[in-house]
């Protein structure tokens, strides 16, 4: 059992654990499962966020908006909810201070969501 399964935060795991392995150990412990492709951008990030997690159409595409309603989710069926981010070191590498805040952002969230727990869990194509 993986030590960040079925707890709040953000964990980083290295490229031994594939995306498919880790989503299906997060959907066998009973986790809704979403997925964030490897992305180049800050607004790649935000439009692919607002389409997995289902943002409402109101919702505006900027870091504050974006944390507000990732540490909400109440539109989600009720659950645990585990994140999954394959290769952020694309986007660190295109615009450090864009991964700088979305990490904050992602933490920030699943410390204070109190609907659900929210796992983030960054998967890095090398050792982490």
């Amino acid at each position: 059992m993986s030590a960040w399964l079925g707890r709040p935060g953000l964990f980083h795991v290295g490229a031994a654990a594939s995306v498919r392995a880790l989503a299906l150990e997060s959907e066998t412990s009973g986790s809704a499962v979403y997925l964030v492709s490897s992305v180049g951008s800050k607004q790649e990030l935000l439009d692919t966020l607002a389409e997995q997690l289902h943002f409402p159409l109101w919702a505006a595409r900027n870091w504050d908006a974006a944390a507000d309603l990732l540490a909400d989710l109440s539109w989600l069926p009720p659950g645990p909810v585990t994140l999954l981010w394959a290769e952020p070191e694309v986007l660190a590498d295109a615009d450090a201070a864009a991964h700088r805040m979305a990490v904050e952002v992602l933490t920030y969230a699943a410390r204070v969501i109190r609907s659900r727990v929210l796992t983030v869990l960054l998967v890095h194509r090398g050792p982490h």
